[in-house]
């Protein structure tokens, strides 16, 4: 058989799979005799009359129903199917590769200002938090992927005319969320097309709330990086046929769903919402028509919400009525009352603290060691890597140095113990954390 230049992809299958080529004679049909007879046999019995499908998933699933059912046949002169002569000779054949092999063109670049990769002339789309960043492209037939480290941080259906541009909607909605007004003018969002409860809820949210029903709108639209969009849609079904305009509402009704349980919504579990309240009228109210208008104002809640500002105490300020009439109905004590709103500002300062220095530390992005899939670098030390999490080194003022080679990890753990040290409430403040790779 003839030789033929090496191709590096080429190499690289033969390399991953382990099987030696033998190439062919250019318009020598008889050197592969079985393999265009099957050719032949598939085109005139799998493809005839001529198939048409919207996608090439569908397509190629239709090819596999059929190649199953030609393996349940039984050719003639033979007392077994094709299937299972063909599980006999599997014995005799080498084992998959345990990584499936990517037939792929891959190429390293850099994303745009616009969150846009270019590949093949052709423009595709990818969060907005990855922008000036370095990824590597795959180009498979049917579709582009593009990866930084080992993360897939956008999928596209591969185009292949020129100075096209291909966009996500959802990887935007971070940015319109900053810049709600670009809402209309957005041209990633052009041609988006969203059931008709989107845009009710849209409309009523501006109605009510102005610019920031924009904002909310946005805020909903963003659901849709984590949920499918029919669980989204039933939410927002729900939310206007309950008159429960907001983003709050449209998020308590799905995840209620998701997890089957029966929704709950009062004004109690958002206590940022503005809340109505209606008292009982009693005699002493008529008395504000002999005051010529002037108002019987509560002084002592007055002077007590001042003084809780001014103390900067803002759960106190939120959570003492509702904790006071629950210790009132479980007859609690004044010193436990103290207490109760004493553990939720403490935890709640905790929180904002702990939410503070993230922002402070400017993450590229945010990860944990949750995330991080051990089992995919055999290699590493994992119960070292759990004890770094605990941050004592911090205390000892010490550094951490990651080495190894590119892809191993290094960064998604080096952003994971810096979330950590973060997380983790200093004994004395922190003035520096550094996380070096190679």
């Amino acid at each position: 058989m003839g030789r033929e230049p090496r191709h590096e992809r080429s190499a690289n299958c033969r390399a991953t799979t382990c099987f030696a080529e033998k190439f062919g004679r250019p318009a020598k049909g008889n050197d592969k005799g079985k393999v265009e007879g099957l050719v032949g046999y598939a085109r005139r019995n799998f493809m005839v009359p001529i198939p048409r499908y919207a996608t090439w998933e569908e397509f190629n699933e239709h090819l596999l129903t059929q190649c199953q059912k030609r393996r349940e046949r039984r050719l003639r002169g033979h007392q077994q199917t094709i299937g299972e002569r063909f599980e006999r000779d599997r014995e005799q054949l080498l084992p998959l590769p345990a990584a499936r092999y990517e037939a792929c063109d891959k190429r390293s670049t850099r994303v745009t200002s616009m969150a846009l990769v270019r590949y093949r002339a052709n423009d595709y789309s990818v969060p907005v938090e990855w922008g000036h960043r370095e990824v590597l492209v795959k180009g498979f037939v049917h579709e582009v992927v593009i990866c930084a480290a080992s993360e897939v941080i956008a999928r596209h259906p591969r185009s292949y005319e020129r100075e096209d541009m291909i966009f996500d909607p959802l990887h935007y909605l971070a940015l319109l969320e900053r810049k709600p007004n670009a809402l209309d003018q957005a041209a990633p969002l052009a041609g988006w097309d969203l059931p008709e409860g989107f845009t009710q809820l849209r409309r009523l949210l501006e109605a009510r709330l102005g610019k920031k029903g924009k904002r909310e709108y946005v805020q909903v639209l963003r659901l849709l990086e984590t949920f499918a969009r029919p669980e989204v849609t039933r939410a927002i079904e729900d939310a206007l046929r309950l008159g429960a305009i907001s983003f709050d509402a449209v998020k308590h009704l799905l995840l209620c769903r998701i997890e089957q349980r029966p929704a709950r919504l009062d004004l109690e579990n958002y206590p940022h919402l503005p809340a109505a309240r209606v008292a009982t009228t009693a005699a002493a109210d008529y008395l504000t028509l002999l005051s010529q208008g002037s108002l019987l104002m509560d002084t002592p809640q007055v002077l007590l919400d001042h003084h809780l500002k001014t103390l900067r105490l803002p759960t106190f300020l939120r959570e003492y009525d509702k904790v006071a009439q629950q210790c009132a109905a479980e007859g609690v004590d004044f010193p436990r009352y103290l207490l109760r709103l004493s553990e939720l500002e403490l935890l709640d300062r905790e929180r904002r603290a702990t939410e503070r220095r993230i922002r402070q530390a400017k993450f590229d992005v945010v990860k944990s060691l949750d995330t991080f899939d051990f089992l995919a670098i055999p290699s590493l030390n994992k119960a070292l890597v759990l004890d770094l999490a605990r941050c004592e080194f911090l205390e000892r003022k010490e550094n951490i140095l990651a080495l190894g080679n590119s892809g191993t990890g290094k960064t998604h753990i080096a952003l994971a113990l810096g979330l950590a040290a973060c997380q983790k409430r200093p004994p004395r403040p922190v003035h520096h954390c550094g996380f070096a790779g190679a």
